[in-house]
């Protein structure tokens, strides 16, 4: 399963994305970076260098059943628990 990438600011997300962000996963608009649309297989992201999206996604992808801890505790020291949150949720609906 492919994942789609689109590079777009807050206000460039469709209605029911920004829905997503702000009611679901609760990640204050300043704070959005990155973000997973499961049902659509897209990911969404902002002011993020391209090589770590290409390892976000490879973490999504992976066909391991968990993914490495140290890899996402480095995520989490860097980015928060958005980005965190999105990257595991987004493996979890991927690896099933």
């Amino acid at each position: 399963m492919a994942v789609n990438i689109k590079k777009c600011t807050f206000d460039e997300l469709p209605d029911a994305m920004q829905m997503h962000v702000l009611y679901c996963e609760k990640i204050p608009v300043t704070e959005y970076r990155l973000a997973i649309w499961s049902n659509k297989d897209t990911l969404y992201y902002n002011n993020l260098p391209e090589k770590e999206v290409e390892r976000f996604i490879s973490l999504i992808e992976s066909d391991k059943k968990f993914i490495n801890n140290r890899t996402m505790d480095s995520i989490y020291k860097k980015y928060g628990w958005a980005v965190y949150n999105e990257i595991h949720e987004a493996h979890r609906a991927f690896f099933r």
